[in-house]
């Protein structure tokens, strides 16, 4: 087709009400698009979401990431089982405030390479 931008159109954001604080679409198949379209949507006035068993994904994160960022007071987010990498979770993690939860369990985050431990991590829960 015609167009000529090179970059992908960004997801729209799906309409959530304002004033919603906690948000659970734990197990519902989001995948990468289906969680950036969450992520644009997010009001201001949240401050948990689980998005559990959701194959999030890096495109997904990153976007969670943005948001995250952008909404600020989020103060538990559940990520358990996502296959996220490291880098997905510092990701989240920079765009989290201090004192937050991030839940990361049954994620194959592999090796951290500063630990020298050589081997994946299934388990963490994180405070910001």
């Amino acid at each position: 087709g015609g167009g000529g931008g090179g970059g992908e159109e960004a997801p729209a954001a799906l309409a959530l009400p304002q004033g919603l604080e906690t948000l659970s679409l734990r197990g519902n198949g989001l995948g990468c698009e289906g969680t950036a379209a969450v992520a644009a949507g997010l009001p201001p006035t949240l401050r948990a979401i689980d998005l559990s068993w959701n194959s999030v994904g890096a495109a997904g994160a990153e976007a969670l990431a943005e948001a995250l960022g952008r909404v600020g007071g989020v103060s538990h987010v559940l990520l358990a089982a996502n296959n996220l990498k490291w880098d997905d979770a510092l990701r989240i993690a920079r765009g989290m405030r201090g004192g937050a939860k991030l839940d990361l369990r049954l994620n194959e985050l592999g090796a951290r390479r500063s630990r020298g431990d050589g081997e994946g991590t299934r388990g963490v829960l994180v405070r910001v």
